[in-house]
């Protein structure tokens, strides 16, 4: 069969290299002349879009400066005609004032309550004509009212004592004092106050003189000059944040502005605030100049929409674009008709050479599966009938030693089970290499392990590589099979060897992990874990080549000096033994593989006794054998014989049934699970469970695929070559457990 394999493979393959070669100079023949051309075409019409591009680009950015100096101007220009007209009022209003405070002054007389109708007319008088003025009133010094403008007589009770106008100026000698929006009682119309402090010439405080300013009078203002700036807003904002007058966002909605705000921050730096955005007059985005009134404390913020900028801006841009487009466009087109028509027949050459590279690659692969499902299935065959052959060895000897005792010849059948041991091991190699090798896991120590590990890796390296081993302290025991935790390893060793031509470093270390760390395996991990680290400080691995390192017959590797297998021996070692690989590389840098191992919960197994039978394993019972082979079955029922057991050898399950259904008591069947015809062992072992519940059942194999099966449904199984001692003593447990169990009623 190898050889027919062997021949069919080199075939194709020869007729594959043929193939590709005419191929390629079909295909490639004109790449070149093609590929330049494209080049050519590409560029042109790369050109025909940049080119136009990068000039409405620098239109766009010289347009966008010349808008934003527009809207600076124009905010300029508005701040300081609003400024003008702040300054007007106040200084009128502080006038008014003022000539109050002589009048009064002159003559005192006027301040009785008596000449209160006086005081009111000669009030009445000074504020008529002057239309920003709200009202008029002269106060004590307690706050009462004593006259007012509007008002005759002052009703009862009217105090200002509260305001905080009034309460700065007794205070503190302030001459002038803005008070915050105040609502009149009558009117329920918004205005603010200017008080002017009365004093006696010693400066004893007299009272206050408050002249109300309405609000309407400055809104109705900036209205118009809104109708030529239709995106202004503007504020009269006192030192302290108070905003007295907002437009068109009413004051009330206003309050006073933040400190943090970058209008208060302009107030405090007196800096005009040029082109800063702000949100703070009416709640849009704007452009906003800042202007002090004369020397009162109190300051002016225009504001124009920012988006009035980028909406001139558009307006500018959308002319312009409406000559480069089209040109662009024209240019493109011409480019694209050129590009296709050359492109079009470089596209079908593309896609059957890409086809066929793909077609090739697929045969690749497709051999390379069926050569290895062919080794695959040779090995299992190979597996089963050798460790049959090496099963009647170990039998015969152990014959041997018991009818033979003292015969001299101890060493002689020494070396033969030496010899059978190293078959063993080879058997095992070849199903390991294949992976349908059954896995024995045991508890192992990884912290004695590693020295001999390393050991073997060291001779596998190369002096130009350095190889450092760590276990940390305290690493607890891992649950594996021993030989395959050896070529997972190894394998991983190599790997990383390959990785580095020039020489390098390769740490292994192992640790104890938690779930923490364990989440970013990706995998389904519980429980306690030991991860190995095997890390190199070589070339690295791509993102795209990491996603498929594990794949089984995916290999960078030049042709002959890699199967492929390696990785996806380590991944498929890792998973079956619950666990699992991962990969962290960096191109240049180095790569880090870790292998995942379980916890094991058992104690380490006692060293191998050697197997030889004495009279300790003398035993009794009835045994039911089943097994085709002739040689092994002979073997093992003379040796059990040998021992005290009664055997009964049957060649087939047919027989092993009609033997069970003719009555006959036994007190164990030991099976082989594979023999010819469509009736194995593992059925067999399932019909007596179901139809003799108290007969024991022991499979043995020296190859099978359906051991896992086996396992996972309970049965024991020995794997051949079994040691006879292993053999006798399941035997002896499986009848002493059948013994201990409780009989049914």
């Amino acid at each position: 069969m190898p050889n027919n394999y062997t021949g069919k493979f080199e075939i194709v393959a020869g007729f594959k290299e043929i193939l590709k070669a005419s191929l390629n100079r079909l295909l490639f023949r004109s790449a070149g002349t093609e590929e330049s051309s494209l080049r050519w075409l590409r560029a042109v019409m790369r050109a025909s879009v940049v080119v136009p591009l990068v000039l409405l680009l620098i239109v766009a950015v010289h347009a966008y400066v010349e808008e934003s100096r527009a809207a600076e101007v124009r905010i300029e220009r508005d701040a300081r005609i609003v400024q003008e007209h702040a300054l007007k009022v106040l200084e009128t209003a502080a006038a008014v004032a003022g000539r109050i405070d002589d009048v009064v002054s002159i003559d005192t007389t006027l301040l009785a309550r008596s000449n209160e109708w006086r005081l009111h007319e000669k009030l009445a008088d000074i504020s008529t004509g002057i239309a920003q003025l709200q009202s008029v009133w002269v106060c004590d010094e307690d706050g009462m009212g004593i006259a007012s403008d509007r008002y005759y007589p002052v009703p009862i009770g009217t105090s200002v004592a509260n305001r905080e106008f009034f309460k700065t100026q007794k205070r503190s000698p302030i001459p002038v004092v803005l008070s915050g929006v105040l609502r009149g009682a009558v009117s329920g119309l918004n205005f603010f106050s200017l008080s002017r402090r009365r004093q006696s010439p010693d400066g004893h405080f007299l009272g206050v003189i408050s002249v109300g300013l309405a609000e309407s009078y400055f809104t109705d203002f900036y209205r118009s000059i809104a109708r030529a700036d239709t995106d202004l807003a503007i504020a009269l904002i006192r030192e302290d944040g108070t905003a007295l007058v907002s437009f068109p966002t009413p004051t009330a909605s206003v309050g006073t502005y933040s400190r943090a705000s970058a209008t208060m921050q302009a107030i405090r730096q007196s800096d005009p605030l040029r082109n800063t955005a702000s949100a703070e007059l009416d709640g849009v985005q704007r452009l906003v100049a800042v202007r002090k009134v004369g020397q009162y404390p109190v300051y002016i913020a225009v504001g124009s929409l920012r988006s009035t900028v980028m909406d001139r801006w558009i307006s500018r841009m959308a002319v312009a674009a409406g000559f480069v487009l089209p040109a662009t466009i024209a240019l493109v087109l011409l480019s694209w008709t050129a590009l296709r028509k050359v492109g079009r027949e470089h596209a079908a050459i593309a896609q059957l050479r890409d086809e066929m590279t793909r077609r090739i690659s697929a045969e690749e692969a497709l051999m390379r599966a069926q050569k290895m499902d062919a080794i695959g299935q040779m090995t299992g065959g190979v597996a089963h009938d050798f460790n049959n052959m090496l099963q009647i060895v170990s039998s015969n000897v152990h014959i041997i030693r018991l009818k033979l005792p003292g015969a001299g010849i101890d060493s002689q059948l020494a070396a033969i089970d030496r010899a059978r041991l190293s078959g063993e091991s080879l058997t095992r190699q070849l199903l390991a290499f294949s992976r349908q090798q059954a896995l024995r896991p045991e508890a192992v120590d990884i912290e004695q392990r590693m020295p001999s590990i390393c050991e073997l890796i060291h001779h596998s390296l190369g002096a130009h590589i350095q190889l450092d081993c760590e276990t940390e302290a305290d690493t607890w025991l891992i649950e594996v099979d021993p030989s395959q935790l050896d070529l997972a390893l190894f394998n991983l060793a190599i790997n990383a060897r390959d990785a580095m031509p020039d020489g390098g470093r390769i740490t292994v270390r192992a640790h104890n992990v938690g779930a923490v760390e364990r989440a970013g395996t990706k995998a389904d991990l519980r429980g306690d874990f030991v991860a190995i680290v095997i890390a190199d400080t070589g070339h690295g691995v791509p993102e795209e080549i990491a996603e498929r390192i594990f794949e089984p017959f995916f290999t960078t590797k030049d042709v002959g000096k890699g199967t492929g297998l390696g990785l996806s021996q380590v991944y498929g070692f890792a998973t079956q033994s619950g666990g699992t690989v991962t990969l962290k590389s960096t191109v240049g840098e180095g790569t880090t593989m870790t292998i995942y191992l379980p916890r094991a919960h058992m104690q380490i197994s006692k060293r191998a006794t050697p197997d030889v039978l004495d009279a300790s394993y003398a035993a009794k019972g009835r045994l039911l054998v089943v097994e085709d082979n002739i040689e092994v079955g002979d073997g093992l029922a003379q040796l059990l014989g040998e021992v005290g057991f009664t055997v009964t050898l049957v060649r087939s399950a047919v027989e092993a049934t009609q033997m069970l259904g003719s009555g006959e008591a036994f007190d164990l069947l030991l099976t082989d699970l594979v023999m010819p015809g469509n009736f194995n062992g593992l059925e067999l072992a399932r019909l007596v469970m179901c139809d003799y519940p108290e007969l024991p059942v022991i499979l043995m194999t020296g190859y099978s695929a359906e051991v896992r099966k086996a396992s996972a449904e309970g049965f024991t199984i020995l794997i051949k070559p079994f040691q006879m001692s292993a053999l006798i003593t399941a035997i002896r447990e499986r009848l002493e457990n059948e013994t201990e169990r409780p009989q049914k009623a």
